[in-house]
């Protein structure tokens, strides 16, 4: 039997997001916008090493314009990531760039605020990531194999920290990835005086039993930072598409329409609209699912 969960709305002052929920969009946005809804938020990544290939000259891919463009109207997230090969610290595609190129990362930030004008920026991607595991593509990589998440955290928060002061968009720190060093990697970056306007993270389940998995993760990340709270990835994920798993996906996010607002949690974005993986998009094969139903409410 589902468990059944209670939450009361506790909507904080002061908010950065009209929007409660959201969809990530992978690829390109105009595709896709249609299945945009109203009062939904959108997120698209955006990876710096495909604009600044050369140091100090900013070559736009027209999708980026494209996507920009297509959520005009729509609170938007953009999420920057990738670190160019001549900022790079080390050799990985997620590699943090090194301390001595932060200002050109910040003013690299800057210039995506003054072309797009997005409601936030999310900086880089899931940088809890060590160097060498999974896809640099999409996650970080912060960590070298042989230092503590203590260690990568800490770098982490002393580049948030030089990036942060004076910029024009909302700044949301993260995403991270919930894995073994998260709580380990945010005290470090907490410790390095990380400053910003929201933490965000990502919560993955695969059956009702973890429904509450994102308010336990909420709250380990709420003992270290007093930040709002952005969730930029959350889906329940199957590895067939069964009427079982469309079933729960569309109780799991009924629950989180009760998280919203509750535990400093401010806007839910479900990964993703219309492509993602392991059978967790909203939109799949061109039809909407029983979940998308419930976020397009």
């Amino acid at each position: 039997m589902t468990p059944k969960v209670y939450l009361p709305v506790v909507m904080s002052p002061g908010r950065l997001f009209d929007a409660s929920l959201g969809a990530q969009i992978e690829g390109d946005v105009a595709a896709q916008v249609k299945w945009m809804a109203d009062n939904r938020a959108g997120q698209w990544p955006l990876h710096w090493s495909k604009v600044e290939l050369t140091h100090g000259e900013y070559t736009w891919p027209k999708l980026y314009d494209s996507n920009a463009a297509a959520l005009a109207g729509y609170e938007q997230i953009i999420t920057v990531k990738g670190t160019p090969t001549w900022a790079r610290l080390w050799d990985d595609a997620g590699s943090p760039p090194a301390a001595h190129y932060y200002p050109d990362c910040k003013r690299f930030i800057q210039a995506v605020q003054a072309r797009y004008n997005p409601k936030a920026i999310e900086f880089m991607n899931e940088a809890n990531c060590e160097k060498g595991q999974g896809s640099p593509d999409f996650y970080g990589a912060w960590k070298w194999p042989t230092e503590s998440w203590y260690q990568a955290g800490r770098r982490y928060g002393e580049a948030v920290a030089a990036i942060y002061p004076g910029l024009g968009s909302k700044l949301l720190a993260g995403a991270l990835m919930a894995n073994d060093g998260m709580v380990d990697f945010l005290r470090g970056a907490v410790d390095a005086g990380m400053d910003c306007d929201a933490v965000s993270y990502h919560c993955y389940i695969r059956a009702p039993e973890q429904y509450t998995r994102i308010l336990e993760l909420a709250g380990q990340i709420s003992a270290l930072t007093d930040k709002r709270l952005v969730v930029t990835e959350t889906s329940l994920l199957g590895s067939e598409d069964t009427e079982e798993l469309r079933t729960w996906q569309a109780e799991y996010l009924r629950l989180l329409i009760s998280c919203a607002g509750h535990d400093g949690i401010e806007l839910i974005n479900w990964y993703d609209l219309a492509i993602g993986f392991d059978n967790g998009a909203l939109v799949r094969h061109g039809q909407p699912t029983p979940v998308y139903e419930v976020w397009a409410a």
